[in-house]
């Protein structure tokens, strides 16, 4: 579980600073619009936003589950790693996303 916060914090990094937030080519994909994405300012910004929503969560994994494991605090651990690595902060970073992607309409 350490390794994997680790490596899913150095990939969504990686793809920031190659200008290609993950976020942003998983939704150009689903949505069926490519890399169009990129032309638009705003929506280029929202996606690397909401790329490093994710990469805070596994900057923040890695560093409260680093110290448990170092330390063989083995039921710390798996409760550190059930909420952070799992559904609860996957929630919580979908959430802020969603929050974050949403249309506004101005009435």
């Amino acid at each position: 579980m350490v390794l994997a916060q680790t490596a899913g914090g150095a990939l969504f990094l990686l793809s920031m600073l190659v200008r290609r937030p993950i976020i942003g080519v998983v939704l150009g994909t689903v949505r069926g619009e490519r890399s169009a994405w990129r032309r638009d300012r705003s929506r280029r910004r929202r996606y690397y936003l909401c790329t490093a929503v994710f990469l805070a969560k596994f900057a923040i994994a890695a560093a409260v589950l680093v110290p448990l494991y170092l330390a063989e605090a083995v039921v710390p651990l798996g409760i550190a790693a059930t909420l952070l690595g799992g559904a609860p902060a996957a929630g919580v970073c979908v959430y802020l996303c969603w929050r974050i992607l949403r249309e506004r309409t101005v009435a």
